[in-house]
């Protein structure tokens, strides 16, 4: 939505069109784009919640380092005796180790997250996202400390929390791993959305004008006087 509208990005004449798209359906885009913020800030504490009960990714690294001897090639095989390409994977299979959860742990501590004291570093960037959860969206609190939360910090967190999943996933199953990124098809679909509107917009004046005129008319008619 912010990218759509940047004429940096796009051009000013195309930035200039859509931002006049989004005034004329105003109430549909206002609140459309202050929900996905939200939202994705809601989801986004989920990920680096270091409670024991939530499924997190503090959850999946606890979880991985309590049973990493569990984690080894033949308990792999076993567990996918099924599939018609267990040896191919087999091959290819890493398992995870110490290190590898501890380069997770190094990426949670280095966006303000300490699992070992199981807190939020102030100011950070997971820190600003649970304080603006807290205040704005949780609590609603009255006195509030002004939190600035930019698309591009959002972006980021999201990014981050793709690679951890992304890297632990690629060590249990290389074979059948795969980098998924919903971002291409989120601004194609955004820009589909203007394309519509834009191409629907003459329809849309053409028919406010016509049913002006057909009131118009009728409101004429019913004051002419009748004839005697």
């Amino acid at each position: 939505m912010q990218e759509i509208r940047d004429p940096f990005q796009i051009g000013k004449k195309q930035a200039e069109k859509n931002v006049k798209t989004m005034n004329n359906f105003i109430n549909f885009f206002g609140p459309t784009m202050d929900a996905h913020r939200k939202i994705f800030a809601i989801e986004l504490v989920k990920f680096f919640d270091p409670n024991p009960d939530s499924l997190s990714i503090v959850k999946i690294i606890n979880f991985a380092k309590a049973n990493l001897k569990k984690l080894t090639l033949e308990t792999f095989k076993e567990s996918n005796s099924q599939r018609l390409n267990i040896d191919e994977l087999s091959k290819n299979y890493d398992g995870i180790k110490e290190t590898d959860l501890n380069k997770c742990r190094e990426l949670l501590f280095t966006n303000g997250l300490n699992l070992d004291e199981k807190r939020f570093t102030k100011g950070s960037l997971i820190g600003k996202l649970k304080k603006f959860r807290n205040q704005d969206l949780a609590h609603d609190q009255i006195k509030k400390k002004k939190v600035s939360l930019s698309a591009e910090e959002i972006e980021k967190l999201f990014k981050l929390a793709e690679n951890i999943l992304n890297l632990l996933s690629q060590k249990l199953n290389r074979n059948s791993w795969w980098h998924f990124s919903s971002e291409d098809s989120t601004k194609s679909q955004t820009k589909l959305i203007f394309e519509y509107l834009q191409r629907f917009e003459p329809y849309r004046l053409k028919e406010i004008k016509k049913n002006r005129k057909r009131k118009l008319h009728n409101y004429y008619t019913r004051r002419k006087p009748s004839r005697l």
